[in-house]
């Protein structure tokens, strides 16, 4: 029965993991171009959502793509070249880092510029020169600071809708913006937080009843992380009409070349 559940889970990797690398990978390129277009190139928080695309595209096909070898198919790349498995190693803790630092710096422009203080929204011109890292857990700083800065986001939104005056000057691009961004930080939190439990619980050696019903979940819940690579593409087009709109307008126009190509006629076909 337990070695059931080891066949199951692998099976599932192999089933799904997969699709999440291919839906992954077209998804964060499409983000890439749409949050490249005029209307949302303009915003510091595209610039911040175009590189964590960038990162998530590197982490999905190199890491992603290694993990589903490993875990569905039990074949360590890493094994057969030292400078692989300095190259994934590499991969493995830079990518989700710089998503993560992405989502922060997104997470303070958005507080920033909803706010109601002039001082503040000037802040998020800012530039910083130096910039010290003394989190000595390495974890707490970037979850809280997600947290904190959603959190105040949320607030500023709230107190700009009650301001009929401060909402006629505060662009309607601007309130999306910081709905695509509220929603991404509550879906990361949601598809991450299950698979950093169960790895806290691997790193301090807390028992658990069965090893294996402990791989299995945390085969299942490291699906959930990879999911969270996937997700701001659909999140974008959920919470945001401009992102849509400029989804439907990117569609138009690469149908129209398509079209144009399609019924151009031969060099040899005219009589």
């Amino acid at each position: 029965m337990d070695y059931s559940l080891i066949n199951a889970g692998i099976q599932i990797t192999r089933s799904i993991v997969p699709i999440i690398i291919i839906l992954g990978v077209l998804s964060n390129f499409l983000n890439i171009i749409i949050l490249r277009r005029s209307n949302l190139k303009r915003y510091g928080c595209s610039l911040y959502f175009i590189t964590m695309s960038i990162s998530n595209i590197f982490y999905l096909s190199i890491c992603v793509t290694y993990n589903l070898l490993l875990d569905g198919y039990q074949i360590d790349l890493v094994r057969y070249s030292s400078i692989l498995c300095k190259l994934i190693s590499y991969f493995l803790n830079f990518c989700p880092y710089i998503s993560v630092c992405m989502l922060i710096l997104a997470s303070i422009d958005r507080y920033l510029s909803s706010s109601l203080s002039a001082q503040r929204r000037k802040l998020r011109n800012a530039i910083l020169f130096d910039v010290y890292n003394n989190d000595i857990i390495g974890c707490t700083s970037k979850s809280n600071n997600i947290f904190i800065f959603g959190l105040l986001t949320i607030y500023n939104t709230k107190k700009l809708n009650r301001n009929r005056i401060v909402v006629f000057r505060y662009r309607r691009t601007e309130r999306q913006l910081a709905r695509m961004l509220i929603v991404q930080v509550l879906s990361h939190v949601i598809l991450n937080l299950p698979f950093l439990i169960m790895f806290l619980m691997l790193l301090i050696s807390i028992t658990f009843p069965s090893n294996i019903i402990f791989y299995f979940l945390y085969l299942l819940f490291k699906i959930l992380f990879y999911m969270a690579f996937i997700t701001p593409f659909f999140l974008y087009i959920l919470s945001a009409q401009l992102y849509r709109a400029e989804l439907i307008l990117l569609l138009k126009k690469t149908f129209r070349i398509y079209n144009r190509i399609a019924i151009r006629p031969m060099p040899g076909n005219r009589n």
